[in-house]
């Protein structure tokens, strides 16, 4: 559930720098030996950049349904279609990395890194504007 809350721009800035953090940790990640987790880290940055936006917003999602929620949210108003379904498949697909401990082949990573990268450009250049 989208929840109204008071825009904390302080917070946004640490949780950008811990995003900041993970995009260089996946830089040095051998993502031929470990697909799944350069996929899910890539994930759990888009999540943290989006969940800053919306901070900036005046919102914050909670509850059972928070990560689908926000990323059709971000539909609404950041990322266009083609991004929302591609980042719903991923959110499906980190949930099977991180809870039925699926492993996903090299190409996976190879296949969308240019998705996950424009998608995190996107991102940060709207934190950019916000803060």
């Amino acid at each position: 559930m989208l929840v109204q809350i008071t825009p904390d721009r302080e917070k946004a800035k640490s949780i950008l720098q811990m995003a900041d953090n993970t995009l260089q940790i996946l830089e040095e990640m051998d993502s031929q030996r470990f697909p799944s987790q350069v996929a899910k880290e890539y994930y759990e940055t888009i999540w943290e950049l989006l969940s800053i936006v919306f901070l900036l917003d005046g919102y914050k999602c909670i509850g059972e349904y928070a990560h689908k929620e926000l990323i059709e949210s971000a539909g609404k108003k950041y990322l266009a279609e083609s991004e929302v379904v591609f980042l719903d498949d991923l959110r499906i697909l980190r949930n099977k990395i991180s809870y039925d401990g699926i492993f996903f082949p090299t190409q996976y990573v190879e296949r969308n890194k240019i998705t996950f990268l424009k998608i995190i450009g996107k991102l940060q250049r709207t934190i950019k504007e916000k803060l």
